[in-house]
């Protein structure tokens, strides 16, 4: 029975006991003939992947309605970083119209308040929006002694001349 040779370099390889199936002789002809199966497994896959898209025909940008090359990922709508960027921008545009014209729609919650003016002595019943709270001293006011103090802060009385009740 003859020796075995390695499928690379074509030398002899020594056998062992018990005797082993070894296609190289050495961790260099290993290491070479792992790189030639993974160059060969790798090419076919990206042959296969582009005739994948070749067959789904050819896509179109949404943004410019150019041709999208083939080399550009399956992922990708867009033919350039250009239109993806403006694309971009203008879903952000979008969506922030949307917000605003939500927030302009939406119901104002209101409070209803006893007021009495100290300067006419007139006392009556109010419908005043609610403020939501932020960092200003007026909504630290209303946390502290109600919305219509924090209305009032927001006018400019100071709060301690206003006498609130609530239902």
């Amino acid at each position: 029975m003859s020796e075995p040779t390695c499928v690379i370099c074509g030398a002899t390889i020594p056998q062992t006991v018990p005797p082993r199936l070894r296609r190289t002789c050495s961790a260099a002809c290993r290491y070479t003939l792992n790189r030639m199966r993974w160059k060969a497994n790798h090419e076919a896959a990206a042959e296969r992947r582009m005739d994948e898209r070749k067959a789904k025909g050819q896509r179109i940008c949404a943004e410019c309605n150019a041709p999208i090359p083939w080399e550009r990922n399956l992922h990708c709508n867009t033919c350039s970083d250009t239109c993806r960027t403006n694309r971009d921008r203008r879903q952000l545009r979008e969506r922030e119209q949307k917000k605003r014209a939500e927030r302009a729609a939406a119901p104002v919650r209101t409070v209803r308040v006893k007021v009495t003016y100290p300067k006419t002595g007139v006392t009556r019943w109010e419908d005043r929006p609610l403020v939501p709270y932020t960092g200003s001293a007026a909504q630290h006011e209303a946390r502290r002694r109600g919305a219509a103090a924090a209305h009032a802060a927001q006018r400019g009385a100071a709060p301690w001349d206003l006498e609130v009740e609530d239902e």
